[in-house]
């Protein structure tokens, strides 16, 4: 029998970063044909991409994409149709998963997407294509027959984690990896409007509790030096996260860490008790505060409360063991400038680790995109489809805004000149934002933004 010869490839921002979504299709897939994936970055040249592709004599390339490289794929994918007709083009992901027949109007060397998650899709896909059935069959797969477009864009769910297969074995050599990355669930159990998750049943979905502790007793094995659970709230169920937490620190093999996102409000004296008491930099943890001004949070249905985030936060930054990092969205519904100076401050005040100053994405699908004209939003029509400006914030308060952001990246959280900033907020600002503030007006003026800077100069 001919199989089908397929390759499943993805443009990483990285080189260490590595495609969990390939891995799984590939394994879905890999006793009806013959699979490869490939790990391309977005830095490296096109034309070495498209070489490597050719190279490999595939039939069908498929691309998982993102909203950091859906134009690089469509570049690649519109020049390997150029170089042979005959190749087949699927398209999967989370940025063609809401507007699939749109993007195949608009670019007709695309011949497949699949909307949702993919295992069971690209199964059905490569079946009905190796076995010439009919390809109306197929549920949330959009297709070319005759010229025409076809199928339909209902969002696919695994409807049962334990059917995804396993994408590491003991045989897999990761000496080089510094980073990999874990999944023990699906969907997320809050509505953020955001949030892709705001867009489908968002039921949270577990993958089997015994394959979770085989994953990472597996990177712990191979003395990965950071695991990254991809999970959006890997503490949405307490008895299963403080299982999973246990195994890691009864496992410990004094190298390996661990980068979790964590929702602040779930962490009770049962989870504070399990921190204080681990290894140094065991754990790295994440939390997406978003923004502190009460009628932002209820408006993108964030749900949270500033004083409990505060202590929960301050308690494990006071064990002095797990780095912490707290994030900010700039653009979001009545968050005006000065509103998101407040956020800011009430954040610097937690001492976290790092600060990171984020900007607002208007992805396709979330429920912010569909009330887009209800918040005069202004975005980028291309990915990542980042705010220009809002009915709060004008063009000019993001550009300042994006230049203290600079400002923070480089100096609060690499931690440059660290006591000397806490001492010169301290004594001479009413607010950490004045500071920041000033201190972006100063680099402006003296042109620092158009400079490249090291610790060297």
């Amino acid at each position: 029998m001919v199989y089908i010869k397929v390759l499943l490839t993805s443009l990483n921002t990285k080189y260490i970063h590595t495609n969990l979504a390939i891995k799984y299709l590939a394994k879905s897939i890999e006793d009806i044909c013959d699979v490869t994936t490939i790990d391309f970055t977005i830095n490296q040249d096109i034309d070495y991409i498209l070489m490597e592709i050719v190279r490999g004599q595939y039939d069908f390339i498929g691309f998982s994409t993102y909203i950091w490289n859906l134009e690089e794929h469509l570049e690649i994918a519109k020049k390997l149709k150029q170089i042979n007709s005959n190749y087949k083009i699927l398209f999967g992901g989370p940025e063609v998963s809401y507007d699939a027949k749109i993007l195949m109007e608009n670019n007709d060397f695309i011949d497949y997407i699949i909307c949702g998650e993919g295992e069971d899709a690209i199964f059905n896909l490569i079946n009905t294509i190796d076995n010439n059935l009919d390809f109306s069959r197929l549920d949330g797969i959009v297709y070319r027959e005759n010229g025409k477009i076809k199928g339909n864009e209902n969002f696919q769910m695994v409807s049962d984690l334990k059917d995804v297969p396993k994408v590491y074995n003991d045989k897999e050599d990761l000496k080089n990896r510094n980073i990999a990355y874990i999944e023990t669930s699906r969907g997320c159990p809050f509505n953020c409007e955001f949030c892709l998750s705001s867009s489908y049943n968002q039921r949270v979905r577990y993958f089997p509790i015994e394959r979770a502790k085989k994953d990472i007793k597996f990177f712990i094995d191979k003395k990965v030096p950071l695991v990254k659970f991809i999970d959006r709230t890997f503490n949405s169920k307490k008895s299963r996260a403080l299982e999973l937490i246990d195994y890691i620190i009864e496992n410990d093999n004094g190298v390996t860490g661990f980068h979790l996102e964590l929702n602040p409000m779930l962490i009770d004296e049962d989870y504070l008790n399990i921190f204080k008491n681990c290894r140094k930099d065991l754990f790295q943890f994440e939390i997406g505060v978003q923004s502190t001004n009460k009628k932002t949070c209820k408006e993108i249905n964030r749900v949270g409360d500033y004083e409990t985030i505060k202590k929960v936060c301050q308690e494990i930054i006071s064990y002095g063991n797990i780095h912490l990092h707290l994030d900010l969205i700039a653009g979001l519904p009545y968050e005006d400038y000065e509103s998101f100076g407040h956020s800011f401050d009430d954040i610097y005040r937690i001492n976290p680790e790092k600060v990171q100053l984020g900007f607002l994405k208007v992805l396709k699908g979330s429920l912010l995109y569909n009330k887009r004209q209800n918040y005069d939003l202004v975005y980028s029509e291309k990915p990542p489809y980042e705010v220009i400006k809002t009915k709060w914030l004008s063009y000019e308060d993001i550009i300042k805004l994006k230049n203290i952001e600079v400002i923070v990246d480089k100096f609060l959280n690499e931690r440059l000149f660290h006591h000397s900033i806490k001492y010169i907020i301290k004594n001479y600002y009413d607010r950490p934002w004045k500071f920041f503030e000033s201190f972006g007006l100063y680099w402006l003026e003296k042109n620092y933004f158009s400079r490249k800077h090291s610790r060297d100069n």
